[in-house]
């Protein structure tokens, strides 16, 4: 099994981006049940540049930590047999030291495709590949968080004229 772990800051408090990574998750995968999810690496290698994209169906499952740390269980398979593995883990987000601003992070394992090919292609590109799509799925969350919280902020903020 490899291993992968990736973590990204998100200009949102914790408690409304916990709820905001639920809606995210509800519109691509209804928790408990698979839904087709494309996700995507993109690398610069040798001076090549290669994209790579897969469909997967992910499966997501609310479980809520004890003290500050929401998580959320996930899961995925491809759609079609081929590049990328599946995976299991745990996306979470925990309150950094600045009340506007959290953490998320996946963390979790997957075992590469074609037994031993697979193992040795992973040491060597498959390994950066992993991290590049768990880097671009969260920074797909990130945006979606953000982007939520920050129309919430703008329409609290307007007073209503007389």
């Amino acid at each position: 099994m490899s291993k992968v772990c990736e973590k990204i800051d998100i200009y949102c408090p914790a408690e409304e981006a916990s709820e905001l990574l639920e809606h995210f998750i509800a519109m691509r995968a209804p928790f408990a049940t698979g839904k087709k999810i494309p996700l995507r690496a993109s690398l610069d290698v040798a001076g090549l540049h290669l994209d790579f994209q897969q469909d997967v169906n992910l499966v997501a499952s609310r479980e809520k930590a004890t003290g500050i740390v929401t998580l959320v269980n996930v899961a995925w398979e491809p759609v079609e047999i081929g590049r990328f593995p599946a995976f299991e883990g745990t996306l979470e987000i925990e309150p950094e030291r600045h009340q506007n601003i959290c953490s998320i992070a996946l963390r979790g394992s997957y075992r590469p495709p074609f037994g031993l090919i697979g193992k040795a292609f992973d040491e060597v590109l498959g390994g950066q590949i992993a991290r590049t799509t768990v880097c671009e799925l969260l920074s797909r969350i990130r945006a979606y968080i953000e982007v939520a919280y920050r129309s919430a902020e703008r329409e609290s903020s307007r007073v209503p004229s007389p």
